[in-house]
């Protein structure tokens, strides 16, 4: 007990020796700056100094003191509006701008999110996540923690309720959905438009259309291909990859590389080699 007791004086003497140091130089840094300016003689010079040093250190510490009080009530405001005012229930969340109609308000500690209009109206509740679409698309894929669905970024409305077990986002006015295993492309009111048995998998990623073709494997499992918009080959499921690249596309047969453009005409040949397309 009394090893503790002489523990706390000895560090109140610090603190007190600390102090009496670090007002001492600061009294002699001003004492200095004083007798430099002129400011202890009593002369009209001196008095003059005073009064304008005295006026600027005024107005600086004013400003400051605005400045500060400022912040302070920037800060009560703000808190106010989290706690009780009509963004209490949305501080918590990010937000994601969608159009000038509707916004995603995406929960930062676990919390679903929600869509809200431009006049404070929740459109739709309980969102996961969501993907926006290539574009002039329109309808955002979104998910409500079980299933996936569409809705509208203009309006923020539901249009395709979510029953698919994975989709994809809309681009060229079709969004690939998957139900069973099998995938099938829907268009913007839910209707199956292309249904060619192609199997999903797990490693097989986009169903995107770019360029007016579409990267689909065949239901051989084995090589994939490209569809166009009526689900038609445009090109031959023979290949084991296919990227595109801006408005080229990059096949593969797995031993051999070419290039090809948006309309899929050769640019390159097949070759061993490695291509790279900068856009």
């Amino acid at each position: 007990m009394e090893e503790t007791k002489t523990k706390r004086r000895t560090l109140g003497q610090a603190l007190g020796l600390f102090w009496q140091g670090l007002t001492g130089m600061i009294t002699g840094v001003v004492d200095g700056i004083a007798t430099i300016l002129g400011m202890r003689d009593e002369s009209r010079y001196g008095r003059v100094i005073r009064r304008i040093v005295g006026s600027c250190f005024a107005v600086i510490m004013s400003v400051f003191a605005l400045v500060v009080a400022r912040a302070l009530v920037e800060e009560c405001v703000d808190w106010w509006h989290r706690s009780f005012g009509e963004r209490a229930e949305i501080w918590r969340y990010s937000e994601r701008y969608l159009s000038r109609e509707a916004t995603y308000f995406h929960g930062e500690y676990g919390d679903m999110g929600f869509v809200r209009d431009k006049n404070g109206r929740n459109t739709l509740d309980g969102v996961a996540w969501i993907a926006k679409p290539l574009g002039t698309d329109s309808l955002v894929c979104y998910s409500d923690g079980e299933k996936r669905g569409y809705f509208n970024m203009f309006t923020g409305e539901v249009v395709i309720e979510p029953r698919y077990d994975r989709a994809w986002i809309f681009s060229d006015g079709l969004a690939a959905v998957e139900n069973e295993g099998w995938i099938r492309f829907i268009d913007c009111e839910g209707n199956v438009v292309i249904d060619k048995r192609m199997p999903y998998e797990s490693g097989m990623e986009g169903y995107v259309f770019h360029n007016g073709h579409c990267v689909v494997r065949h239901d051989s499992r084995e090589r994939v291909g490209l569809i166009d918009r009526q689900g038609e080959w445009a090109l031959a499921p023979n290949y084991t990859d296919i990227q595109p690249v801006d408005t080229f596309w990059i096949v593969s047969d797995g031993e051999e590389q070419a290039v090809l453009t948006a309309g899929l005409k050769t640019v390159l040949p097949l070759a061993k080699a490695s291509y790279l397309v900068v856009p």
